[in-house]
């Protein structure tokens, strides 16, 4: 009996790093493609997970790895280099992201629908956090579920 699992990151599709589509920055670890006009259709858990799904025949034995922490529509923006010409991201735990930026007058939160995850923004900090909270995990949870075949 064959017991090897197949562990697939499904996170860090987004972030202030160059890209061919520019620096954009969006969410973690989008459930679906809502990506703007001309961007990769690739970059989401449900286009990975069915890739290995084709490329593996085993789609039983995948393991989606989500993220856990200890544009157009104001969920897709460009990053902005640093004062070294660079660009430069940061990851927080999510008692921080709680903390510090959730419970905060400043961010603004929203859940993005197309992405099946959460957001915040602050206009005047000028800073974005993706991240995924108890809605999102369920999403990915249901979507795990709905998609096993034994």
């Amino acid at each position: 009996m064959n017991t090897h699992r197949y562990n697939v990151m499904t996170y860090d599709y987004f972030g202030p790093w160059d890209s061919k589509w520019g620096a954009y920055i969006g969410p973690n670890a989008p459930l679906f493609f809502a990506a703007p006009h001309s961007y990769s259709g690739k970059l989401n858990v449900d286009f990975t997970l069915k890739y290995y799904a084709c490329y593996t025949r085993r789609p039983d034995k995948l393991v989606m790895g989500v993220p856990v922490g200890d544009g157009s529509d104001g969920l897709w923006r460009m990053a902005s280099p640093g004062p070294s010409g660079h660009f430069v991201g940061s990851s927080m735990t999510y008692e921080q992201i709680v903390t510090q930026a959730l419970n905060s007058p400043d961010f603004v939160f929203t859940f993005h629908a197309g992405t099946k995850t959460p957001y915040l923004y602050s206009a005047a900090l000028g800073s974005f956090i993706a991240y995924d909270n108890g809605e999102s995990l369920q999403a990915k949870l249901d979507y795990a579920a709905s998609n096993v075949s034994a």
